[in-house]
């Protein structure tokens, strides 16, 4: 069985993607590593103390936090309970989402230059991503753990626009669902 044109470029397109990504998860490692250390702020010693005495699931009916944040204070309680406070599994663990953060804006951009029908080089894109995941500002979110809502909502509103772009092309219900779907847990306190 022969692989059509498209398909062919489309295994290339991944297997190069991933090279991109694995690249650039070494260099925020690279970058962020050194501040593992750092990071721990008030806000987070409150919550260890509030997470300390909590199952993971009970949560909510044993913490005294006050917040609409659930989600992100589920995720962070998680963390907490299987990295402690080893700096370099939540170093690992905040490049890993902001990889998930950058490869949905890497989605997002492909599908609005498919909805416009426009054909920049992988190149720029690429350029753009880099440019995005080495900029300064996003230092209080790789490093300070309790800025972990960020990237949530950030991964959120991508995927939720995203399938919005896919709706307005196809028309089928099933992408209205999905961007509907994404947008609520930004939408809703969860993160």
């Amino acid at each position: 069985m022969a692989l059509n044109p498209d398909h062919k470029s489309e295994l290339y397109s991944r297997k190069a993607d991933f090279i991109f990504f694995a690249g650039l998860a070494i260099l925020l490692l690279i970058i962020y590593g050194p501040t593992r250390h750092g990071g721990f702020v008030t806000d987070f010693w409150g919550w260890q103390k509030e997470y300390g005495a909590c199952g993971l699931w009970e949560l909510w009916q044993c913490a005294d936090i006050k917040s609409l944040q659930h989600f992100q204070h589920f995720l962070i309680a998680a963390f907490y309970k299987v990295f402690g406070i080893s700096g370099w599994a939540w170093t690992i663990a905040s490049v890993s989402l902001f990889l998930l953060f950058l490869w949905s804006l890497l989605k997002f951009w492909r599908k609005v230059f498919e909805f416009t029908e426009k054909k920049p080089q992988q190149f720029v894109i690429w350029a753009s991503i880099l440019l995005v995941a080495i900029s300064p500002y996003n230092a209080e979110v790789l490093v300070w753990r309790v800025c972990l809502h960020y990237i949530l909502a950030g991964i959120f509103l991508l995927s939720s626009a995203t399938q919005w772009l896919k709706y307005l092309s196809s028309g089928q219900k099933n992408d209205f669902g999905q961007a509907a779907y994404y947008l609520q847990f930004h939408l809703v306190p969860w993160n």
